[in-house]
């Protein structure tokens, strides 16, 4: 079925998750190689393993919208589906150890690549009130809302130095930067994408 979204782990720069429409989520090696050469086109390659709605009940059981390696471990992975459902998935056993249920489709999961005090899942979806949400694995539940769009937030993404810092983007065309400590003021910037400024 259709790919939906990719995320290659960095550590080996190996190994490449694939969700897709149909639900299934594919694990690939794309180090492996064919021991001769073919000839002509090369032929596709099948997954290593692939949690599929049948192989996985526990899996998920809508479209897969995005996934994301667990920083610094090719161990875990997440995943947000149109099954309002995030899931902390073990590699090994290529299947769920977690799941946060959120109050719709879930748009885009993402984890820090340098947190060292935390393992927060940042996610937004559909009719969470316009909030971004951190999930915590360790406790089983949502954190921490982060709450100042106007519209549904669409696309998250962690500061590469500062493991505090996250930044939202939304379908009300606004950009905000975060910290996430701040519980009341935790909005440090906002962006609007329609009202740009000509360098003079």
């Amino acid at each position: 079925d259709a790919v939906t979204t990719l995320s290659l782990e960095a550590i080996d720069e190996r190994y490449l998750l694939a969700g897709c429409a149909d639900a299934s989520v594919a694990l690939y090696d794309v180090a492996d190689t064919p021991s001769a050469p073919p000839r002509g086109p090369p032929q596709p390659r099948r997954p290593v393993v692939q949690a599929t709605r049948r192989s996985c009940r526990s899996g998920h059981t809508g479209a897969v919208a995005c996934v994301q390696w667990f920083p610094h471990d090719t161990g875990a992975f997440v995943s947000g589906g149109y099954d309002a459902l995030v899931k902390l998935w073990d590699t090994n056993t290529m299947s769920p150890a977690c799941d946060f249920e959120s109050a719709g489709r879930v748009h885009c999961v993402c984890m820090s690549e340098v947190a060292s005090r935390h393992n927060l899942i940042a996610a937004c979806a559909d009719g969470d009130d316009r909030e971004v949400v951190l999930y915590d694995p360790n406790v089983g539940h949502a954190a921490h809302r982060l709450c100042g769009h106007r519209g549904v937030p669409w696309a998250l993404a962690w500061s590469p130095r500062d493991e505090h810092h996250l930044v939202s983007g939304g379908s009300d065309g606004s950009l905000r930067l975060w910290d996430i400590r701040k519980n009341i003021r935790g909005c440090l910037r906002s962006f609007d994408v329609h009202h740009t400024f000509a360098r003079a």
